[in-house]
């Protein structure tokens, strides 16, 4: 994998990570990883102010890690989801990183099969 390939592929999950790495922001993911929520659902079950929630929501959709929607009756109401395709593909980049990170045998010159 050539440089610049790597510092994309470690750039796109360095973002990822310090979007979900804050633990309201992961909390808003598990829960609508249930299903879509509306924030009033979302603030209740969650235990946080609207205000908090409205700032962390902001986080998650300026990464695309979640979308809205607005209500067809009554476009007050918005409803949020998980984007699974972006969640996929950090998750994707993420486990190309631990493949392709050395072991600690490896770096000391020790392969795991000459260890043993």
């Amino acid at each position: 994998m050539n440089s610049t390939a790597k510092d994309t592929l470690q750039g796109t999950a360095w973002e990822g990570l310090a979007v979900l790495c804050e633990r309201q922001r992961l909390r808003i993911v598990q829960e609508l990883a249930n299903g879509e929520r509306c924030a009033a659902e979302l603030s209740a079950t969650l235990g946080i102010r609207q205000n908090t929630l409205s700032h962390h929501i902001k986080m998650l959709r300026d990464y695309d890690l979640i979308r809205v929607r607005r209500d067809a009756d009554d476009q007050r109401w918005l409803y949020y989801r998980i984007n699974d395709a972006k969640l996929r593909r950090l998750g994707h980049t993420l486990t190309r990183l631990a493949d392709s990170a050395k072991s600690a045998d490896e770096v000391g010159g020790q392969s795991k099969a000459e260890a043993t």
